[in-house]
């Protein structure tokens, strides 16, 4: 995932600085008539609340993602717990004064009040209360039936410390200066911009409603991603494709099922619309926007033979086609878009030069 997080927002400053240069032709819904398969959504001047609880999602989201562009983890240091909270503990637990097997665990996240986060009984709701950054000792008994046999029926002693509390909503105030930024106003600004273009995109998704998915696309879709995976299992496994369906009693026919519903559809859900914005916008992506991102990603990457094309080839250049076009389509949505009068203080404090 934070690969995956790393090359977007390369490829997203990647935009920022390249041209559009040589135009070429869609990789993706070339010759597509939208018509046949999407009714879209209005999607000039959507109105944005600024001010809405909806808005605040998008934002906190905003934040997250900033935040794990440069591997932040958000965390509260200091306070108390409380039920709800999602903590990060480190704990030891003794019978008779000896650690018991797997009774010494660091950087556990327990969320106070979910079952599943941990099974001992009472240790929860010890945490209530506690303060963050401090150890403290508490003892519980166990049930007889206890699924761990070796505490079963025992009195446990835990030493237990709270690292930290995960900050579930993150903002500029708090991370700016760990993101890069030299101001608050700076880091909210690129933050709410980020948030204001996935709201727009993301209603205008919503809101077209679609028919059908055209054939051609999904076969061209299917046949990248198996070429794609038929390559990865040769480099990694040094298996073909089919060699791996064998050995997993698969057909490629329900393989090939299960990718289009589960994977490839969901995708072009999103797809058709950006695609057809695209259209709207006349923007398109040229051959050198593409190199030029995989070129940023091969000079940041941790392998010396990483070359553009051979990212590329590991990506696709369809990937590469629909996360550049998907940031063009944003912006021409940002353009377009209209804040009622509750966003006007936003925009006078972040958004206006």
């Amino acid at each position: 995932m934070k690969k995956i997080l790393a090359l977007i927002l390369i490829l997203i400053m990647a935009i920022c600085v390249v041209g559009c240069g040589d135009d070429r032709e869609n990789i993706l819904y070339k010759d597509t008539d939208f018509g046949d398969y999407l009714d879209l959504a209005d999607y000039k001047g959507i109105e944005v609340d600024l001010s809405s609880d909806k808005f605040s999602e998008y934002y906190t989201k905003a934040m997250f993602q900033k935040l794990a562009e440069m591997n932040i983890t958000p965390k509260i240091s200091e306070g108390y717990v409380v039920a709800g909270n999602t903590v990060n503990i480190d704990y030891v637990g003794k019978v008779n004064g000896n650690v018991y097997s797997g009774g010494n665990v660091n950087n556990l996240e327990v969320t106070i009040g979910q079952q599943g986060s941990i099974d001992i009984p009472g240790f929860q709701e010890a945490l209530v209360g506690q303060a963050v950054g401090e150890a403290f000792e508490v003892t519980l008994q166990m049930p007889a039936d206890y699924k761990k046999a070796a505490i079963a029926g025992q009195s446990v002693l835990f030493t237990i410390k709270i690292n930290y509390i995960a900050d579930e909503h993150p903002t500029a105030q708090g991370y700016y200066s760990k993101l890069g930024y030299e101001t608050l106003k700076e880091c909210d600004r690129d933050v709410i911009t980020m948030a204001v273009k996935d709201y727009l995109l993301d209603k205008v998704v919503e809101e077209s409603k679609r028919s059908g998915y055209p054939n051609e696309v999904v076969e061209k879709i299917y046949k990248i991603e198996r070429e794609l995976l038929d390559k990865a299992m040769l480099a990694q496994q040094g298996k073909d494709f089919a060699t791996y369906l064998a050995l997993v009693g698969q057909s490629e026919e329900d393989y090939k099922k299960g990718l289009i519903e589960n994977k490839i559809k969901p995708a072009m859900d999103t797809q058709m619309v950006v695609y057809a914005l695209a259209d709207k916008y006349d923007v398109t992506v040229s051959e050198k926007e593409i190199k030029a991102a995989a070129q940023d990603i091969a000079d940041n990457s941790v392998e010396d033979n990483d070359t553009a094309q051979s990212i590329i080839d590991s990506y696709g250049a369809h990937y590469f086609e629909n996360l550049i076009l998907t940031e063009k389509v944003k912006d021409c949505l940002f353009e377009d878009a209209e804040y009622n009068e509750n966003s006007d203080e936003f925009i006078d404090q972040y958004l206006n030069d």
